[in-house]
């Protein structure tokens, strides 16, 4: 079975760039498919894959059928590295033997797939929390060949009675330069108010049936500074800590300290926005300025 890495970039929108995005160029050029898609979450009762920080889902949309295996990998700022694996099924029931292989064919590249190994544990797996959305995909060709899937996402989050808007748009290079995703979204935020956004929907649910916690981060450098805010406005955003803007931007000063110009003038700007208008932070400028820094993070 195949070990593909996803590069994507992860964006949170807010309510007015829904309508405005298939507008702007290049996604107003490509044509777009439209897909309505059902997703079942499911872990044991133990939370195992909650606690290595993996997701696993079946799919479904029109008549095919989709199991997909996740794994949080490397990430900041929006933009992730991870494992994904995915089979169609003929059915919404889980091939719990296909999970079993996986597991010992690539836990050695990644360890936390070991929690699958197990066919006494796989048999445990059940149904956690489901996502439902309407996803419109651009299948983009860009200069210098370079390929990439625009995906806007709009739906809900189900868990239990608990419920959350999903309102995403992720960029995924399927072909090419890093650059290129960077180069698209800094293209899109001169139309649109975006930022990048590290939750998934997978963490979103979690947090919503359990109660949020806070990402645990083991270094204080200015990475990690600048990923606990994004964090911050993640959790703000959702309602899970509405102190999230003011921490973010207490974060932000810290980080903007330590920074030389002009990124300093970047990330104050960022921390001053926050202080002044809270949850309103959120516009063209604010998405930029995030980007800038962002881009800058992920290539130190």
């Amino acid at each position: 079975m195949p070990s593909p890495i996803e590069l994507e970039l992860k964006l949170a929108l807010d309510a007015d760039a829904i309508a405005i995005l298939p507008t702007l160029s290049p996604l107003s050029k490509s044509a777009v498919e439209r897909l309505d898609m059902r997703n079942q979450y499911f872990d044991t009762p133990s939370r195992d894959l909650e606690a290595a920080r993996m997701a696993l889902r079946i799919r479904r949309f029109g008549d095919t059928i989709v199991q997909t295996v996740k794994t949080a990998g490397q990430g900041s700022g929006g933009l992730h590295r991870r494992g994904e694996w995915e089979w169609t099924l003929d059915s919404d029931q889980l091939d719990t033997h296909a999970l079993v292989r996986l597991a010992q064919q690539e836990a050695q590249h990644y360890p936390e797939l070991a929690c699958l190994a197990s066919l006494e544990v796989v048999e445990q797996l059940a149904p956690v929390y489901t996502t439902d959305f309407v996803r419109h995909a651009w299948q983009l060709t860009l200069d210098n060949g370079n390929r990439i899937e625009a995906a806007l996402d709009q739906g809900m989050i189900h868990s239990g009675h608990h419920t959350l808007p999903i309102r995403e748009l992720e960029l995924e290079l399927k072909h090419g330069d890093t650059e290129a995703l960077w180069s698209l979204a800094r293209t899109l935020s001169e139309h649109i108010a975006l930022r990048p956004a590290n939750a998934s929907k997978a963490q979103r649910a979690v947090a919503l049936s359990e109660g949020y916690r806070v990402p645990k981060h083991t270094a204080s450098n200015d990475t990690v500074l600048f990923d606990r805010a994004i964090d911050a406005l993640d959790a703000a955003t959702d309602g899970f800590m509405p102190e999230g803007y003011a921490t973010a931007a207490t974060l932000l000063a810290e980080l903007s300290a330590r920074l030389p110009q002009p990124l300093n003038a970047t990330t104050h700007a960022l921390a001053d926005t926050l202080r002044r208008r809270g949850a309103d932070a959120l516009d063209q400028a604010f998405g930029q300025h995030c980007l800038r820094l962002m881009q800058h993070f992920t290539a130190a």
